[in-house]
């Protein structure tokens, strides 16, 4: 292209009669001044562009020097610790390029960075950066983790076959590492589980479960229970079932990662409700169950304020001989005195089938006020039961819609109060539900005077009941 100059002349032009040469000389002049001082202008501001350009990249206006290393990284890490992820990562790189950092320090950085960018959601980011950190050294004691993590940000992306292919390259690297780990009981393409790995899949799974109870359970008992499910998992059968479904929900959510399932708006929105419903549940673990610290002397006085409830009703443990009516009850009755056996008169002639093998013993204890056990409720039972001694036979045959009843009494408590020390897990349970339910309450009252909740009662108005 040729080049093109710039023609800043004027056509010529007639003079006016009467002398206006010198008008058209001072246009000319003018005009030739405005094109100089925008020409000037344009480079002024070309220039003051370029100053606030070295500016915000950390190179002073006038020419002098950037933020040291040392303030970079002084930079980083006050960033990072305040959750700024993106400012945090770029101050990291800058001190990098800047401070000339040896291949380990090089290397630990760049695995911080890649934390960062995961914590962010930016899986490839991250991938970058935890395979950057591996390119400049394997620093033994963040390996374990580059690993695991690498690992998480394919599986986030659905890459399951680079995952598959990354897990080889690590075994192939790592020769040695399978004889110091445990027994492999599976394996998923490269991906191999140990007996380790479900060993630790199994207690996240039991630890998962006690934790929507730990309102209601104190530290020990949830200990307790922890064990007796580990013990559950003892047997090979019960590991076995238990690996065939980690494996078969794994590979499920492989499918769902690779077909992009969690991209449609539906399930999306159902992710939404369930992370919003587990959010909810855990600020509730943390600011309400977490906050609630039980004295000796509290459950003392929730035990004293609430004796009543606590006493324990009389209890028996009978048997009986089930007859067609009076008549044969009191033929049974003579047989009795005569020095026959209850419990062979019960296999005997009883009409219970349910009990007659037993003796006639009735399973569960008799309490006042509560059914029994295969009779149902009948006061007349009741009371000639707690007329008697234990190791009687009532006086009274008792009638029910069953038949005939000859009872005889086994044993026989009378009505308690536990000492605190038998209650201790239901005093502390139930002490624990009613703090938290005082604390969340008024979590809720704080946080909806913060979040200026109006909640218009009148568009609910109250159902009018039937007219009488």
């Amino acid at each position: 292209m040729s080049e093109q100059k710039l023609d800043f002349s004027l056509p010529e032009r007639e003079p006016a009669p009467g002398g206006g040469g010198g008008q058209s000389k001072g246009l000319l002049f003018a005009i030739l001044a405005l094109l100089v001082v925008n020409i000037v202008a344009t480079f002024l501001k070309g220039s003051a562009g370029a100053k606030f350009a070295r500016a915000t990249s950390g190179e002073a206006a006038d020419g002098g020097a950037s933020l040291s290393a040392e303030a970079l990284k002084e930079l980083a890490m006050r960033t990072e610790k305040q959750g700024l992820g993106d400012v945090s990562a770029a101050a990291w790189r800058e001190y990098l390029a800047k401070s000339g950092a040896a291949s380990e320090e090089a290397a630990k950085i760049w695995y911080r960075i890649g934390k960062l960018r995961q914590a962010e959601g930016n899986h490839a980011e991250a991938l970058n950066s935890f395979y950057r950190s591996e390119s400049f050294a394997e620093v033994s004691e963040i390996q374990t983790e580059i690993a695991r993590r690498t690992q998480e940000c394919l599986e986030a992306m659905g890459k399951f076959a680079a995952l598959k292919h990354d897990l080889a390259e690590r075994v192939s690297l790592d020769k040695e590492a399978g004889k110091a780990g445990d027994d492999v009981v599976a394996e998923i393409g490269a991906q191999k589980i140990t007996q380790a790995d479900l060993d630790k899949r199994i207690e996240a799974t039991i630890e998962n479960q006690l934790a929507q109870f730990a309102a209601m359970m104190t530290e020990a008992d949830r200990k307790r229970q922890k064990e007796q499910m580990l013990k559950r998992f003892s047997s090979a059968s019960q590991r076995l079932q238990f690996l065939q479904q980690m494996i078969g929900e794994e590979v499920l959510y492989r499918r769902a990662r690779e077909t992009k399932l969690p991209e449609d708006g539906a399930v999306r929105d159902l992710l939404r409700e369930s992370e919003r419903r587990l959010l909810a549940q855990q600020v509730i673990a943390r600011e309400v169950t977490g906050a609630v610290n039980l004295t000796g002397t509290d459950l003392v006085n929730h035990y004293k304020a609430n004796l009543e409830q606590y006493q324990e009703p009389a209890r028996a443990k009978v048997s009986h001989i089930l007859l067609e009516n009076e008549g044969a009850a009191e033929a049974v009755r003579k047989k009795l005195a005569d020095g026959g056996k209850f419990a062979e008169l019960a296999k005997e002639l009883s009409l219970d089938e349910a009990t007659k093998d037993k003796g006639g013993a009735i399973a569960g204890d008799i309490v006042r006020g509560a059914p029994i056990p295969g009779v149902g409720e009948s006061d007349d039972f009741t009371t000639a039961v707690f007329a008697t001694a234990a190791g009687e036979i009532a006086d009274t045959i008792v009638k029910t819609d069953k038949g005939a009843h000859l009872i005889r009494v086994r044993e026989r408590s009378a009505e308690r109060t536990p000492q605190l020390d038998e209650l201790q897990g239901r005093v502390t349970q139930e002490l624990r539900r009613i703090k938290e339910a005082e604390l969340q309450e008024k979590l809720l009252k704080e946080l909806k005077e913060e979040y200026n909740v109006v909640i218009h009662t009148k568009q609910f108005p109250v159902e009018a009941g039937p007219a009488k």
